[in-house]
């Protein structure tokens, strides 16, 4: 015979339920299975201890899910795998690997998050990560940014004849001195 439950709060009876949640990862969620102790006078609830071996494979398999996610959401924005692959010198096929058969390591799963995040670096790795071009883009993408919500940014070069003629005009009038003779121009 099994002895009744005694919630830590008030001393007194408390029952076990079995419970779910959405834990959110990057570019998916899980579904967690814990169980509580919760307190039938009282009302506390106390997560109890979960299966570590059961919840890992409850986030390697969100994680398996997001890394189909991110491949698909790169690919929609003409981001093939083969031009991942190459870009970052990987072996061909690694991203059939990661996403048909669950391969990844933690650094290629953080490596998808940042370019499903920021899908121009493939563009900058592309050019063997030149600077002048890194910059280029970046700020290209933040003009296609500003754009999305409804600021028209246009990126002008300036030949200043001080490096102090370096702004960034941005509808609040905020200026920030540039030392790379490049101008952003902001208008809501």
């Amino acid at each position: 015979m099994t002895s009744p439950i005694i919630c830590r709060n008030c001393g007194n009876g408390a029952t076990v339920e079995a419970v779910s949640r959405k834990e959110k990862i990057p570019f998916g969620c899980v579904n967690l299975k814990t169980s509580i102790l919760r307190c039938t006078h009282c009302g506390k609830e106390t997560e109890l201890e979960s299966d570590g071996a059961e919840l890992a494979r409850q986030i390697k398999e969100a994680q398996r899910a997001s890394v189909r996610v991110m491949l698909e959401s790169l690919k929609e924005r003409d981001v093939s795998a083969a031009a991942i692959e190459r870009a970052f010198g990987l072996s061909p096929r690694t991203a059939n690997r990661w996403k048909q058969e669950g391969e990844f390591s933690a650094s290629s799963l953080a490596l998808l998050r940042t370019l499903a995040t920021f899908p121009w670096l493939v563009e900058v790795a592309e050019t063997n990560f030149d600077l002048d071009i890194a910059e280029a883009t970046l700020i290209g993408a933040a003009e296609q940014v500003l754009a999305k919500h409804g600021i028209d940014a246009k990126l002008v070069e300036a030949t200043p004849t001080q490096p102090s003629n370096n702004v960034i005009h941005l509808s609040t009038a905020r200026q920030q001195v540039r030392p790379d003779n490049m101008v952003i121009v902001a208008e809501a």
